[in-house]
């Protein structure tokens, strides 16, 4: 499925939505792009597999999609067709939606990620999925981040990329195909 955000903040989605990813309140796909539920006014959005998250202007996340592993970020593994609240207090500056996990970055630049993480790929030291956003581990800032599908990479304020979860194609950049759980500085090759 793909989403896009209008001049106004609003959302429309098009594409698969048999799990409510497109976010207009039903369980089917769309051939024509179609308008997600609410009256909020987003700022930007992302998304994911099997479901998508969006920020509203003054950074507080929503999730809708199937949430089978907690990518929704809402406490609990229900999914929903219309945008539900993340469950966190922090306000984040941007989000990138992967596979079935989600991160987002605070104002101050700190991660969090949300979700599956069989692979390492929300960057706690753990394997263990999350219902709830939890800190990455380090002292990182980050810049930017990006969720992908089994693996999660961010840019930091000195311009460093680290990279954590799946990596049995090499896709983490440290020059082996060993997983890892906490964020891990890509190699300068």
């Amino acid at each position: 499925h793909v989403c896009a955000l209008d001049r106004d903040g609003g959302i429309y989605c098009w594409g698969r939505g048999a799990n409510g990813e497109l976010g207009d309140g039903e369980v089917q796909d769309s051939r024509l792009p179609v308008r997600v539920r609410g009256s909020r006014r987003f700022s930007a959005i992302s998304a994911g597999g099997v479901h998508s998250c969006a920020l509203t202007e003054d950074g507080e996340p929503f999730c809708w999609g199937l949430n089978s592993s907690g990518q929704l970020g809402t406490g609990n593994r229900v999914g929903y067709g219309d945008p539900a609240p993340v469950m966190t207090e922090e306000r984040f500056s941007a989000l990138s939606s992967g596979w079935y996990h989600s991160c987002g970055l605070t104002v101050e630049g700190v991660a969090y990620c949300w979700g599956a993480n069989a692979f390492g790929q929300l960057g706690d030291g753990t394997r263990e999925d999350r219902n709830e956003p939890v800190a990455v581990a380090g002292d990182h800032r980050f810049i930017a981040i990006s969720a992908g599908a089994q693996h999660s990479c961010g840019v930091t304020e000195a311009g460093r990329v680290y990279c954590w979860g799946g990596n049995h194609v090499g896709q983490l950049g440290t020059g082996s195909y060993d997983p890892v759980e906490v964020p891990t500085a890509v190699a300068n090759g």
